[in-house]
């Protein structure tokens, strides 16, 4: 186990600027691993004033990033209930002689943390995102989401549309779009293999995707810098009132994600 008494406060410093500046992007809190794993190595102040800041700075550190994923959620999710979710204080783990164990205590926090704010946000239509989220690649259907879910499927349909903003064939189509974004600009494979990865069963249902919602062809995105590319699937994941809202600039002309410019017409179609 890592203790304070091998972790600097500069290090420490540096791991939690760098989880602070992951976290603007999430929404959800990730897992223990992807957690504990940054504070895996450490070294550190002599001084019991080194110690004592560390262990106010792990607790600042933990009370921020919990409040900014809550945040970052009800942004994303503009029509999900109001809650009053607070994420659990950080408790120190502690060895015989009073050391203070940083990985493991960060383990223990982010464990109860994630448990904690899945359950606070456990209605059927955020259990249905999440399982989209998981398979979005698939044709899992709105009955064996519901079955799953435990609602009738009617029920799911108007409930999922009403807290996360749109239907469930929309929400799984910005999923697979975004997931077809990230293959084509990082150009790993043709853009067959893109299209069969992301969830449809031909490139044509990429193409038109793609033409309904940003407006672009797969050969368009390959050509977008990093900022351009990671605006556009900002955009693809917003849900709500927000969807739509934000644009890129290409060629100095604004794409938006449902059509470019601005005067295109959009049609909607379900995209299988």
């Amino acid at each position: 186990m890592s203790t304070l008494s091998e972790c600097p406060v500069a290090h420490f410093a540096h791991v939690t600027q760098i989880l602070a500046g992951q976290a603007l992007e999430w929404f959800e809190p990730p897992t223990r691993e992807r957690l504990e794993d940054r504070f895996q190595f450490m070294e550190s102040p002599a001084l019991e004033v080194g110690r004592l800041a560390v262990e106010s700075a792990l607790r600042c550190f933990a009370w921020r990033l919990a409040n900014t994923i809550h945040r970052n959620f009800h942004a994303r999710f503009r029509h999900a209930t109001p809650c009053g979710f607070a994420a659990r204080e950080l408790t120190l783990v502690r060895g015989d002689e009073g050391d203070v164990f940083v990985r493991a205590s960060i383990a223990v926090w982010a464990e109860c943390f994630r448990k904690d704010f899945l359950a606070a946000h456990d209605s059927a239509s955020h259990r249905a995102r999440r399982l989209l989220e998981r398979s979005a690649a698939t044709s899992m259907t709105v009955g064996r989401l519901s079955r799953d879910v435990g609602v009738g499927h009617r029920t799911l349909e108007r409930q999922f549309r009403t807290e996360i903003g749109m239907s469930i064939a929309e929400y799984r189509t910005r999923r697979r779009l975004v997931e077809a974004v990230r293959q084509l600009h990082g150009e790993q494979g043709s853009i067959e293999s893109a299209a069969f990865n992301a969830g449809w069963t031909s490139k044509k249902g990429l193409y038109e995707a793609l033409d309904e919602h940003v407006g672009m062809k797969p050969a368009d995105i390959r050509t977008l810098s990093s900022a351009e590319k990671d605006s556009l699937m900002a955009s693809l994941a917003m849900c709500g009132k927000a969807a739509g809202a934000a644009s890129i600039v290409q060629n100095g002309r604004p794409w938006n994600v449902h059509g470019t410019p601005h005067s295109k017409p959009t049609r909607r179609t379900t995209h299988y």
